[in-house]
């Protein structure tokens, strides 16, 4: 019991001198103070965020796309410019066999790859 009471005296003394070394030294809290204006200031809004500030749909997958104002953008990770890819499609479900057989590709595969320049980028 007596150590109990020693650990929870020396606990109250030892928060009791830390905030008044912050109020003795006020040096300390004063860098904490100039590095949140510092940050403050350096997040400005890019125009990314100016763009989809408004309520817009939203469709994720390989591509992102974003419906706005009657709008599509398209959202392409910058990994995969300049790396080859193939588009296809395969049958997964039909209601006439004749048509086509499930599991079947109809169409060749497309080899597609997306460039940048500057301002554009090109499929």
């Amino acid at each position: 019991m007596r150590k109990k009471i020693l650990l929870l005296a020396a606990m109250v003394v030892a928060s009791s001198t830390t905030i008044d070394a912050q109020r003795k030294f006020p040096f300390f809290w004063k860098k904490k103070k100039a590095k949140m204006e510092q940050t403050t200031l350096a997040k400005k809004e890019s125009e990314y965020d100016k763009l989809f500030k408004k309520k817009h749909e939203t469709a994720k997958g390989l591509i992102t796309l974003h419906l706005l104002d009657g709008k599509v953008y398209f959202e392409l990770p910058v990994d995969l410019i300049n790396k080859d890819m193939l588009i296809g499609s395969t049958v997964t479900s039909i209601s006439d066999n004749g048509n086509a057989v499930v599991g079947s590709k109809p169409t060749d595969l497309l080899h597609v790859m997306f460039t940048r320049n500057k301002t554009h980028v090109q499929l």
